[in-house]
């Protein structure tokens, strides 16, 4: 009778399907995903209290108690913010990576005269 008492997670349903039908097909995933890996750092996840991945999954789509689903959001949350942050990061990191090319300036003719002249000289 754990049916009975445990909270239904509740899909947005479609034209073709409905949210029952979602329900079982997320369940299939579950049951055949395997390992999932983790994105969260051992440390980071401790360090915030933080569920670990394959538990956020299974308990935001098959939660026994309200404070399973609210666990996992919360978790899946964090990851999905430290994913993009680290996204951000390497892509910072890729940037300064490249090397500027160093530009003369104008003369000093261009920038107070007319374009005519500085493309002459």
């Amino acid at each position: 009778m754990r049916w009975a008492t445990a909270p239904i997670p509740i899909y947005p349903a479609t034209g073709s399907l409905s949210s029952w039908q979602l329900q079982t097909a997320v369940g299939l995933v579950l049951d055949g995903v395997g390992g999932v890996p983790d994105p969260l750092p051992e440390g980071v996840r401790r360090a915030h209290g933080l569920l670990a991945h394959a538990d956020a999954l299974e308990r935001v789509h098959r939660p026994e108690r309200d404070d399973d689903w609210k666990a996992a959001r919360r978790t899946l949350r964090f990851t999905e913010a430290f994913v993009l942050q680290t996204a951000l990061l390497e892509r910072r990191a890729a940037a300064r990576a490249h090397e500027a090319v160093a530009r003369i300036p104008a003369p000093a003719a261009c920038s107070t005269g007319s374009r005519r002249r500085c493309r002459s000289s």
